[in-house]
């Protein structure tokens, strides 16, 4: 694991120092990918936070139902 880290790490630097040198629709591309989700991961994201609260709310407050 820490040899993954160590390469992304590296990449990342490389990456960085070409920056500049990249066309605008690559950059666009590249930083879509960093920071967006795929809209599978927003629905099951989404799903597990709706089960979670549930669950949560049901463990404090067991009365209820």
């Amino acid at each position: 694991m820490l040899n993954q880290l160590m390469n992304d790490f590296n990449k990342l630097i490389t990456e960085a120092k070409n920056w500049q040198n990249k066309e605008e629709v690559e950059k666009r591309e590249e930083l879509k990918e960093l920071l967006g989700h795929k809209p599978i991961e927003v629905f099951f994201g989404a799903l597990l936070g709706i089960i979670l609260a549930i669950t949560a709310y049901n463990f404090i407050n067991p009365t209820l139902y």
